[in-house]
């Protein structure tokens, strides 16, 4: 079994031009069914699914489209660059929670050294565990949420690959 990773990636090479590879995946946003919601600004594009259908691990697709300056022939070829994430107010709560746990832990480390160096039992030690002990869970929070959100990041992915075909 292999290990998901934090915010999985696809490339898709596709034989458009910037414009209309945008315009395309702009028509997911404008359906009449729905389904999903978002917002293009320039060659970005982030894609998630409708209101509806969203709960706490939903995945947020975030669409890069970069011309690619080595396509041999006039019709332009463009790369299409696709990241699954959380919501972003939940991707920055994990990324908050591991700097400050880190932060935590290395201060708790030296408190510990101060400790010992004065030879004082170095009980801030604990400290350092619970941190460890905790980013460990805030991990393996992510990856449950990765394997409830698995579906819909298929059904994005699979949505995304459709119009670009």
């Amino acid at each position: 079994m292999s290990i998901p990773k934090m915010r999985p990636t696809f490339l898709l090479a596709v034989n458009l031009k910037h414009d209309e590879a945008i315009g395309r995946v702009r028509t997911l946003l404008n359906h009449p069914d729905g389904r999903f919601t978002g917002k293009v600004v320039g060659r970005h594009i982030m894609l998630t699914v409708s209101k509806t259908e969203r709960h706490f691990w939903s995945p947020w697709l975030d669409l890069e489209v970069d011309e690619d300056d080595e396509s041999p022939d006039a019709s332009g070829t463009v790369t299409v660059r696709g990241r699954f994430m959380p919501h972003p107010s939940i991707w920055t709560a994990y990324v908050a929670g591991y700097f400050g746990l880190g932060t935590l832990a290395l201060f708790a480390a030296c408190f510990a050294y101060a400790q010992w160096a004065t030879e004082a039992s170095p009980t801030a030690l604990w400290v350092v565990g619970v941190c460890v002990l905790v980013t460990v869970g805030i991990w393996w929070s992510a990856q449950v949420g990765q394997k409830l959100a698995r579906e819909q990041m298929g059904v994005l992915r699979e949505a995304v690959g459709e119009v670009l075909a």
